[in-house]
């Protein structure tokens, strides 16, 4: 089972779930995706192109000589999970995304609510976003993660607003207008998938995990789990309950 993170994390995200899934008999797997934690960290945006992101992952299966996974993404870890399994999926046993569902229905933004959430998606576009973000000992990025307390772990990552700029190139490529992202970067999904959102995303609305429905191919499945009193950070928020419904879904795909 592999675990991929988002923004603004790292593999230290799934701490909490490391434990429980290895008693329960899997082999897990979390890594530093690129520009995060101990990874290379290009400062150009062309390498974070989504399907290069996903590559990673099988890379990292690859090295292990696994053939199959169990995937798990939250947040844009999530996304680069939908691709995985769209591009990869003699590789796939199984998909769980928690919070956002497949790019293509979160980048529809098929409703107001959902665009007015996304905002920052075009503040991360502005070449001094990081400055922004950075100052006053990054006030607006704490007031834009309602100071999760998540961010005791950030803030030894980001020293400094150039250190931020690899995260925010996730955004940057995956909203160029230059080379933008196709259908065919993805595929259907053709394994078993999970969607998890928590009631309280202030940035995803149910509406874009329960619409990925319409990406998933008629050989696979698609089931969604809603976590009430719980944050965009659910692993972090609520870890039994998720922890459980990743042991269910999984179960029945081993």
């Amino acid at each position: 089972m592999i675990f991929v993170h988002g923004f603004p994390d790292s593999a230290n995200a799934w701490r909490n779930q490391i434990d429980p899934l290895v008693n329960a008999g899997y082999r897990v797997i979390t890594l530093d995706m690129r520009g995060y934690g101990k990874t290379s960290k290009p400062i150009e945006k062309e390498h974070y192109h989504i399907a290069m992101l996903a590559s990673d992952v099988k890379a990292v299966i690859d090295h292990l000589n696994i053939e199959k996974v169990h995937v798990v993404g939250h947040d844009w870890g999530a996304a680069v999970s939908w691709t995985f399994a769209g591009i990869y999926p003699q590789a796939t046993k199984s998909l769980t995304a928690i919070s956002v569902g497949h790019p293509f229905a979160l980048l529809s933004m098929s409703d107001i609510k959902q665009r007015e959430m996304s905002w920052y998606f075009f503040l991360f576009q502005l070449p001094m976003a990081q400055d922004l973000l950075a100052a006053d000992d990054w006030k607006l990025f704490n007031e834009w993660t309602r100071n999760h307390p998540e961010w005791e772990h950030w803030k030894e990552a980001f020293k400094e607003g150039k250190d931020i700029i690899p995260g925010l190139n996730w955004y940057r490529n995956g909203l160029d207008l230059e080379t933008p992202l196709k259908p065919e970067d993805f595929g259907l999904v053709q394994a078993p998938c999970l969607g998890i959102w928590s009631e309280h995303d202030y940035y995803l609305g149910e509406k874009q995990m329960k619409d990925s429905v319409h990406f998933i191919g008629e050989n696979a499945s698609f089931e969604y789990a809603r976590i009430n009193e719980a944050t965009h950070w659910v692993q972090l928020d609520k870890p039994d309950e998720v922890n459980e419904l990743v042991l269910r879904f999984t179960a029945k795909h081993r």
